[in-house]
């Protein structure tokens, strides 16, 4: 039970959970009820950002026309490629009569239509004042529930001191006395024409790479686990514009194609369901098992980390960029990690920023190095082994009791990764996949954890019409591929309508 604050909003469902101290509104309940994706109408039409649009569509159409024929050109211009500064060069006009009447059909039609009328407005007047009204709060602080739809108001105080409980820890943050974002730009500036010089990166790349003086610290911030007692959170650093971001991601260019190559690998749901697929049936006797590493991001030592990554960039047959290039980047991004946090500088000394573009690569290659270890010296072995990060589905064979010696010897390998873990006969809960043991035949269904409200995008939210159409199908297919009878699906069918018709559908 919570406190007297946690309100409950809306036909009993807990879509927007009260942990502070602050009375809210109805009409603010209404709105935050509507979800963070929730976009209002604006006031006006923004001219400027519809003749930029429509001045990119038509330069998407020339460049369509300029270079059809050319197999060298695959004709999709909706992405550049990869560590190269996206060009602007449009071909000139007037090469093709007909693009070029359309064009100016087009802009005519556009450009003539009276934008002085007022958008209809998608929020009631009084939400539009509770709008105003959240703006102003400061001793309020709203966010995203941590693995849940749901949204969460925390009383400021009490979301600054959960934060500097978590950085207080010496052991994974050290206090800066300022903020060293400038020098980091140098050093990793220095490295990146170091790659260049030595040949292994283009003119293009090294001008994509280095870092101009708009670099900032990152911003620490956490999501509430409202799933668990005094709701602590879930600690992430967005490195949106820091000195690392851009070699992140480079790195997470030369890892990610090796990430696939583990054993154990699971891309995403559909692939662990394809994966039991293959096995047919479970084997006789078989128990089905899930371990979760508790805290892996932090909890990676930088030097095993990089060993990982050396280990199996080492494997590569036709290395572009040495494997010392490689690994150096990445203890750039991990040694450099320095956030902000109401005002404190802080660096990070342990594990990978959840934010950072190499960490699930990094994490997973981490794992990949711990689990080989583990299933080597194993006295008995598993069934089965798979892994999406940190989340294994497990089948084991062996009985009861020797599990239990199993997942107790796994908790003694390593100082700082710890497993939790969870296992039955009959069915176990998967990613979003409920596991179920039918005397041999795998079946499976849904599953969502308890704290997920369904918040799909409000129907009336100012977004483009297709991406609200496409919710109800992409949502009807995940179930078709997860529901493994017909009486699953229409069970979950039916509770997806009525969480559609919630939302507005």
């Amino acid at each position: 039970m919570g406190t007297c604050n946690e309100r409950v909003f809306r036909d009993g469902l807990q879509v927007v959970v009260n942990l502070s101290s602050r009375v809210l509104t109805p009409a603010e309940m209404s709105l935050l009820s509507k979800g963070l994706s929730f976009c209002p109408t604006p006031k006006e039409v923004d001219i400027f950002a519809l003749k930029k649009d429509m001045f990119d569509f038509v330069r998407r159409l020339r460049l369509k026309e300029y270079y059809c024929g050319d197999e060298s050109i695959d004709g999709d211009f909706s992405d550049q490629p990869a560590f190269r500064k996206r060009s602007t060069w449009c071909p000139e006009r007037n090469k093709d009569a007909i693009l070029e009447t359309y064009v100016s059909l087009l802009e005519k039609k556009i450009l003539s239509q009276d934008l002085s009328i007022r958008c209809q407005r998608n929020l009631f007047t009084d939400e539009q004042e509770a709008l105003e009204n959240l703006r102003r709060y400061d001793d309020i602080i709203i966010k995203p529930a941590d693995k849940s739809s749901a949204v969460v108001v925390m009383d400021r105080a009490r979301y600054v001191g959960e934060a500097m409980r978590q950085l207080s820890d010496k052991d994974v943050c050290l206090p800066l006395s300022h903020d060293p974002t400038a020098d980091m730009v140098d050093i990793i500036n220095e490295r990146v024409r170091r790659l260049h010089s030595d040949g292994y990166i283009s003119d293009s790349t090294l001008q994509f790479l280095l870092i101009n003086c708009n670099a900032r610290a990152g911003r620490f911030y956490l999501l509430p686990k409202i799933h668990k007692k005094n709701s602590p959170g879930r600690p992430v650093i967005s490195g949106c514009n820091t000195p690392t971001e851009k070699i992140s991601a480079f790195v997470d260019h030369q890892l990610k194609h090796l990430v696939p190559q583990i054993p154990s690998y699971v891309k995403d749901t559909n692939d662990f369901l394809a994966k039991l697929k293959d096995m047919e049936r479970f084997p006789d006797g078989a128990i089905l098992v899930t371990i979760d590493v508790v805290g892996l991001y932090p909890n990676i030592p930088h030097d095993e980390g990089l060993e990982a990554l050396r280990r199996t960039l080492n494997k590569r047959s036709n290395p572009v960029i040495p494997t010392d290039h490689i690994v150096d980047l990445a203890e750039l991004v991990l040694k450099n990690n320095n956030f902000e946090f109401d005002g404190s500088h802080f660096l990070q000394k342990r594990g990978t920023a959840i934010g950072t573009r190499m960490a699930p690569a990094y994490a997973n290659l981490f794992m990949h190095h711990l689990e080989s270890q583990l299933l080597n010296l194993a006295p008995v072995k598993p069934y089965l082994w798979l892994r999406y990060i940190d989340d294994i589905f497990m089948i084991w064979t062996a009985g009861e009791q020797s599990l239990l010696e199993f997942l107790q010897w796994i908790n003694q390998l390593h100082d700082n990764i710890k497993f939790t873990s969870d296992w039955s006969k009959r069915t176990i809960n998967y990613l979003d996949v409920q596991n179920i043991n039918n005397n041999g035949v795998i079946e499976t269904d849904l599953y969502t954890k308890p704290t997920d409200k369904h918040q799909y995008l409000f129907h009336t939210s100012c977004h483009p019409k297709g991406v609200k159409q496409s919710i109800p199908y992409a949502q009807a297919l995940r179930l078709r591929r997860i529901c493994s009878t017909s009486a699953a699906f229409e069970n979950r069918a039916a509770a997806l309508q009525k969480h559609l018709v919630h939302r507005g559908y």
